[in-house]
């Protein structure tokens, strides 16, 4: 699916709700966009064309949400469009908006309910704080940190809304909205005052093997692992100000978003990840599975045991000699990093460290995480300036892939 066509949907859904142009011109436009219009099956671009012909006054579009039993989906039920297999958040946030203002429009309780699941999963990516572990499938090469929060902010405005449930306001007020932006002129589709004529079965529901995840939280802190993912990371480790917000495989050079990542797709259609080991209790986990690195043929196999509140981490590739640009990288936030007991780089300052791997300290505060690489290999950190490219992060932690494996203790 053409990024463009989407954009040019949100444009003219938009200039609908602002009223700054013709009825005439705005039915011209759309119905050039439904003769360039996807199959049914791309439910994002057909819930913004359904919208669009209600604003209209035209007859509107079938909406037949396909969702996993856990209430999220995926945008491309027929493996079309490339990347378009996995839950991406900002995404997920917008089609379980739509369905939702479309199920009250158009007085449908099925679409309601499906907008509404979806909400509830979108809660279960959230970390103990109510913040979303950016690990999953957010796409480094078009992440936007005010695009997920707007949309965030929607979604769980819309089913407070809709169901007076006070944990979904209370994560909606933790997100950044602007009223003049089209989530902001989308919230306005359901009042404050709807009487709720659905009640939401309100169960935690992120874990779930048809899209490869394991997620674990305590009230100190959150854990998320995955094993799908385009361009996106595979871990993230949250405390209230020290985290790692994202990490996964990286081929040179570091600062390349469309060289990072995880590839491994999600299915509406057939059970994936059966292979995965997959266990959990009140006080561990173990999560082990295989993916795909993204930018390389190499399949890598990850393994995450934690007990005794310590994570080993380790990760074994297919290939008998990895390629000398591979790196295993960590995106961190923190107010400093401590290397070997010894070197102290602080965030923002220009001093970073290339060496031989070290035990780490990530800072702030009175908080403190722990990384133990074991392998004897090369290791840079360096300090980052802190943008949305790098998801907010104060420094980037590169392990150089020597051998065909690699282990690191996180506690």
């Amino acid at each position: 699916m053409s990024e463009m066509y989407l954009v040019l949907l949100r444009d003219l859904t938009w200039r609908n709700l602002e009223g700054g142009e013709e009825f005439t011109s705005l039915k011209k436009r759309f119905g050039r966009l439904v003769e360039e219009r996807y199959p049914e099956e791309l439910q994002l671009p057909q819930a913004y064309l359904s919208l669009l012909a209600h604003l209209l006054k035209l007859p509107t579009f079938p909406i037949r949400p396909q969702q996993f039993p856990n209430g999220s989906t995926v945008l491309d039920g027929l493996g079309l469009i490339m990347g378009g297999q996995v839950p991406e958040l900002a995404q997920i946030a917008e089609l379980g908006s739509l369905w939702m203002i479309l199920g009250v429009v158009l007085k449908n309780d099925a679409l309601i309910y499906s907008g509404l699941k979806m909400a509830v999963w979108q809660f279960h990516t959230l970390d103990h704080q109510g913040i979303p572990h950016l690990s999953l499938w957010s796409k480094a090469d078009s992440f936007s940190g005010k695009k997920l929060t707007a949309y965030n902010h929607l979604l769980f405005s819309l089913a407070y809304r809709l169901t007076k449930e006070r944990a979904f306001a209370k994560v909606a007020q933790m997100q950044e909205s602007d009223r003049q932006s089209l989530p902001g002129k989308l919230l306005h589709f359901i009042s404050e005052q709807y009487e709720p004529a659905i009640r939401l079965s309100y169960r935690p529901l992120s874990e779930e093997m048809t899209v490869g995840l394991l997620k674990f939280t305590t009230p100190a802190w959150s854990m998320a692992c995955t094993l799908s993912g385009f361009n996106s990371g595979m871990f993230s480790y949250h405390k209230k100000r020290v985290a790692i917000l994202n990490s996964g495989p990286q081929v040179q050079p570091l600062d390349d978003a469309k060289l990072f990542g995880i590839d491994r797709s999600c299915s509406l259609k057939t059970r994936r990840f059966s292979e995965t080991v997959w266990e959990k209790t009140a006080h561990h986990f173990r999560f082990k599975g295989w993916t795909k690195v993204h930018a390389l043929p190499t399949w890598m196999e990850t393994d995450y045991y934690f007990q005794a509140q310590k994570l080993n981490f380790s990760c074994f590739f297919q290939e008998e000699r990895p390629r000398d640009d591979l790196h295993l990288v960590f995106f961190c936030c923190c107010d400093e990093v401590a290397v070997g007991g010894k070197l102290a780089l602080e965030k923002g300052r220009l001093q970073k460290y290339q060496g031989k791997s070290s035990p780490l300290e990530l800072l702030a505060e009175d908080e403190v995480i722990y990384m133990e690489p074991d392998s004897d290999t090369e290791m840079e950190v360096i300090p980052l300036g802190r943008s949305d490219e790098f998801w907010g992060a104060d420094f980037l932690i590169a392990l150089k892939v020597e051998k065909n494996s690699l282990k690191i203790v996180i506690k």
